[in-house]
């Protein structure tokens, strides 16, 4: 299953930023699916230099070498060091989608949304038909406020992976977010047929306050069997 990130305000708010500002993104090769959040409202969008790549003779053999050493180095939530690594796979094999795909997660933990964005599209260039960049790229889309090009994404990712929850999810909640009971509730009753443990997400997520009392959710809270 994939895995999340999320950012906020202040030291203390500090833990729950970075689980605020990039749930809804996956990782690869372990995909474990995770609501998108709204970002925060004072996060930094502004792509900061790449980190360099280390001299030859410093870098692993192979490419599925240093993705290994990036993979560990996310595991251990050493953020930087995982874009080095990352980086040095591209130089010895820049034909990997997963690679950028992982790259652009590793950045939207760091708060870098336009170098995410860059890499999640690189990722697709290379596989056009790649279901979790699809949806990587939409979640950073949201996460930089900007909608209108996150929704294609997501209906994409859907496309490509009729069988693929998160896309569902996120397409329910941008719903939610502009007043769309009817949209919203349609997404995510596919979504919760795939996975009923999406109820958990939508409670959690503040978005769907302003739709959860319209008749289309009144509806479909009726015909869960779950306690909502």
């Amino acid at each position: 299953a994939p895995q999340t990130l999320r950012p906020e305000l202040s030291a203390v708010a500090e833990a729950r930023s970075h689980e605020r500002a990039t749930a809804g993104m996956e990782l690869w090769p372990e995909k474990e699916d995770v609501p998108l959040v709204p970002p925060p409202l004072h996060a930094e969008h502004v792509s900061t230099p790449a980190t360099p790549v280390e001299s030859p003779s410093d870098m692993p053999l192979s490419a599925e070498a240093a993705f290994v050493e990036a993979r560990r180095a996310q595991d251990g939530g050493r953020w930087e060091e995982a874009v080095r690594h990352y980086q040095q796979a591209i130089a010895l094999d820049p034909t990997l989608p997963e690679v950028y795909n992982n790259l652009g997660h590793t950045y939207v933990r760091l708060n870098r949304l336009a170098a995410a964005i860059e890499a999640f599209r690189t990722a697709l260039v290379l596989a056009p038909d790649y279901a979790l960049a699809r949806n990587n790229l939409g979640s950073t889309y949201l996460l930089s406020g900007q909608e209108d090009l996150a929704i294609p994404e997501f209906l994409e990712a859907v496309r490509l992976d009729g069988s693929y929850v998160t896309p569902y999810y996120n397409l329910a909640l941008v719903y939610a977010r502009r007043g769309n009971a009817g949209q919203a509730a349609a997404f995510l009753t596919k979504a919760f047929a795939m996975d009923p443990a999406v109820l958990s997400w939508v409670r959690e997520e503040p978005d769907f306050a302003g739709v959860w009392n319209s008749p289309e959710f009144r509806r479909l809270r009726r015909v869960r069997t779950v306690q909502w």
